[in-house]
């Protein structure tokens, strides 16, 4: 299946041919993930240097290891730490990528960037608290521009866009522990 997806995606471009007069344009949501999450969170830095031009993945290579950055580096734990991976976690991703990758290295990276954008971290755990609030109290809660509305057996989260993600089967087990029913591709 993926490598049908991969040929596809080589040839497909090739069979699209705009009418006379028109043409096909791309483009890329450089850094996305990155800014999506600094706007959420409400992180000044990370999106001043987004205006400035700066190469956050670059700077953040930089922090990270001064003698070489590395910009993939950079990226990698920009776009997962922005999401909340741990120091574990972006370990193991890094040397499946093919990295060279001491733990240590991995701590420093992550560390690096949960010091650097520190609203990001705050962020998450903010979502975590208003989304267990809302499921135990019934009532609505909100982190800044994300709502938690629950319903019978499920919480949703309205977007800026006015969409909404559904969590469907919400548990909280005797030890804290969160966890809810993840609807895939094929309906469970």
């Amino acid at each position: 299946y993926v490598e049908l997806v991969e040929l596809g995606k080589k040839i497909l471009p090739g069979l699209m041919i705009p009418d006379k007069g028109n043409a096909f344009l791309s483009g890329d949501f450089a850094a996305v993930e990155a800014r999506g999450i600094a706007w959420l969170a409400g992180c000044k830095k990370m999106l001043a240097a987004f205006v400035s031009g700066a190469d956050l993945y670059v700077e953040m290579a930089k922090k990270i290891n001064p003698a070489k950055p590395d910009r993939q580096l950079g990226k990698r734990v920009i776009l997962g730490a922005g999401y909340g991976i741990g120091i574990d976690k972006f370990h193991a991703v890094c040397i499946k990528a093919g990295e060279d990758m001491s733990r240590e290295l991995a701590e420093r990276a992550v560390t690096a960037y949960r010091e650097g954008y520190p609203e990001i971290p705050r962020f998450w755990y903010a979502l975590e608290v208003a989304f267990r609030l809302t499921w135990t109290t019934k009532r609505a809660h909100s982190v800044g521009v994300l709502r938690f509305e629950r319903g019978g057996n499920y919480i949703r989260v309205k977007l800026p866009s006015g969409r909404f993600l559904y969590y469907h089967q919400i548990k909280i087990d005797s030890d804290g522990q969160l966890s809810y029913m993840n609807f895939g591709k094929r309906g469970a």
